[in-house]
This record gives structure tokens, sequence and C-alpha cells, in this order.
């Protein structure tokens, strides 16, 4: 019935694209995944029982189908494999202020689970992937916030993590974006990354779009 709803409205206005979910904030992988490392862990909740089906129906209608994908926040990755989470200095995994847990930027196990579910779903038909929450967390306790590998600044950090996906996804078919906070390209001329690693610079040479979030 909601899909219906969409390509109505699509059909009778400027409207050509959908984003669905296919990770969101909560960390599930949202539909019938058969990444193994999602299967073995257990980390996905299924809300679409055929992706590939629903990304069909859109695209048999000339919709431009984006796949959006939360990264680094990921209370169902760090609750299976603590160890692959941001570590509080207090013991234990350290939360955001909403009592959320982070999967560790510093980390490249985190960084190919992502990559695995973005080349199931563009196997699936995707015509983008859009990767949110490329970035180090900004909101909590930061002072007891440690990391895996602190031995770079979180702007090195996220280029290598940038230039790791465009490496990975290159050959695939389908385009690749990733969302920005707006105020960082407020500061592209001077560098800074907010704190957080986003950087206009470090991403654009390995990415098709990149999306500012201007609110």
């Amino acid at each position: 019935t909601k899909r219906k709803e969409i390509l109505n409205l699509i059909e009778t206005t400027e409207l050509n694209t959908i984003v669905i979910d296919i990770k969101d904030a909560s960390g599930f992988v949202l539909y019938n995944s058969k990444v193994k490392d999602v299967v073995e862990m257990n980390t996905k909740h299924v809300r679409i029982s055929d992706l590939g089906a629903v990304f069909k129906e859109f695209k048999a209608k000339g919709v431009y189908v984006i796949a959006r994908q939360v990264v680094f926040l990921d209370p169902q990755l760090t609750g299976s494999k603590p160890e692959l989470g941001v570590q509080s200095s207090q013991g234990g995994l350290w939360h955001d202020y909403k009592e959320h847990a982070w999967a560790d930027p510093t980390q490249q196990e985190v960084w190919d689970y992502n990559i695995k579910i973005a080349k199931e779903a563009i196997s699936l038909g995707a015509d983008e992937i859009n990767f949110d929450y490329v970035r180090f967390p900004s909101d909590g306790p930061m002072a007891s916030a440690v990391y895996n590998n602190a031995s770079t600044t979180r702007a090195a950090n996220m280029k290598q993590f940038y230039k790791y996906l465009g490496e990975e996804l290159r050959d695939e078919p389908a385009w690749i974006s990733i969302d920005f906070f707006g105020l960082s390209l407020d500061n592209a001329e001077t560098g800074y990354d907010l704190g957080i690693g986003q950087r206009l610079i470090d991403a654009a040479p390995f990415v098709d779009y990149i999306y500012p979030m201007t609110y």
C-alpha cells in the first residue's frame, strides 16, 4: 500500500527518486540479507522481505532508487562484537548522549562489514548507495571515547575510509554517495573537520556525490 502511494506521488509530481533504508541508525539491516556476517551476528530485522523485488518495482516505473546505509552509528554490530565499538575510558562501550553505541571508525573490520552489505544491495538492483554517519561521533562525553587506532587524526582516518570505499566499490554498477554535515562545507577552505573527520577535500576524489545536510 505504501509503495503504491509513493508511486502515485512520483507519477503525479516532479519527483523521480526514492530513498530506502537498508541499514538505519538502529544498526539493524532491514531486509533479508544473506551476508554471512549479518546472518551469523543476527544483526538484521527484516522489514522488507524481498528487497530486490521492491527495487525492481520502482525501477520498472523509471524511478531512481537510492539505498541508504548508516555506517558508524551501529548499536547492533557493537552489541554482537563489542571489540569493534568505540570504547569508554571508564570501561565497556562508549555511548553518546542518546545512549547509542558507535562502531569504531578506525577499524577496517567495521569498514568491510558495511561494504559487504552495500555490495549485496547493489547486486539486488540499487542505483546508488548513500552512506550516512560517515564520521566520528559528535554528541556525547567525547573525552572518554577511546579508539582502537589513535595514531592518525580523525580527518586522516576518514580520508582512508573514503578512499577504501572508492576502491572497493569502483567496479560496482552503482553510484556512491555520502552525507556530510553542512558545516563541513562551510569550512571547506579552512580544512577544519568539525572534530568529526569530515573534510570535502578528503572525500571528493573517491565518491560520486556528497550531500550536505543543511538543517
